[in-house]
């Protein structure tokens, strides 16, 4: 059976990064094909490696449709989703998949529901203060709904990051929170091969 490892955290916590460059260092760890509503930021559709798929609101929900189980989310009026059927297949196989988590971890319960895998899910423990800042970088104007979300309020991080089976605290040095968080990644997945060779 293989793993999902959840990677959790603030809006502009970096999460999509380092995922990213998790896949790219560790060649076995798949990521979930994802569709959503959302338009494509900078250089997401010239490099694509996170799978996402952008779709109108009409084409997501044909394919929602069409699935026998979606894993479906919705995220300040944006819809994400996944068929869950397909990745099961995989994980069947003993595949290994990496993927960006809600920011709201009382969604990932629903989420993990719908996969038969074990569970492993690290947070992002970023300054709120530099995720906010690389928020309004990004997106603009449109950063005010993130910044401005329940989640995104030291109250709810201390309440989230009991939710975690590894804290990662980023250095806000690129290359060495990469290098830091693949070493984070690869010990994850060995400590649950190593549990599994026990039973």
């Amino acid at each position: 059976m293989g793993k999902i490892i959840y990677v959790c955290g603030p809006y502009g916590a970096g999460k999509t990064t380092l995922v990213r460059e998790a896949r790219k260092s560790l060649s076995s760890l798949k990521t979930i094909t994802t569709y959503t509503t959302r338009k494509p930021r900078a250089g997401e559709l010239e490099d694509n490696i996170d799978q996402l798929i952008f779709v109108s609101r009409e084409e997501y929900e044909s394919l929602r449709k069409k699935s026998t189980l979606w894993d479906h989310t919705e995220i300040l009026g944006i819809y994400y989703g996944a068929d869950a059927r397909k990745v099961n297949e995989g994980l069947k196989r003993g595949e290994n998949y990496i993927i960006t988590a809600p920011a709201d971890v009382s969604l990932l319960e629903d989420v993990k529901s719908k996969y038969d895998a074990e569970n492993i899910v690290i947070w992002i423990d970023a300054s709120l203060d530099i995720a906010n800042k690389r928020l309004l970088k990004r997106d603009g104007n449109k950063a005010k709904l993130r910044i401005n979300s329940p989640t995104q309020n030291s109250d709810y991080v201390a309440l989230a990051r009991e939710h975690a089976d590894y804290i990662f605290k980023p250095s806000n040095h690129l290359t060495k929170d990469v290098s830091n968080f693949n070493l984070l990644v690869k010990s994850a997945l060995e400590k649950t091969r190593q549990a599994d060779k026990s039973h």
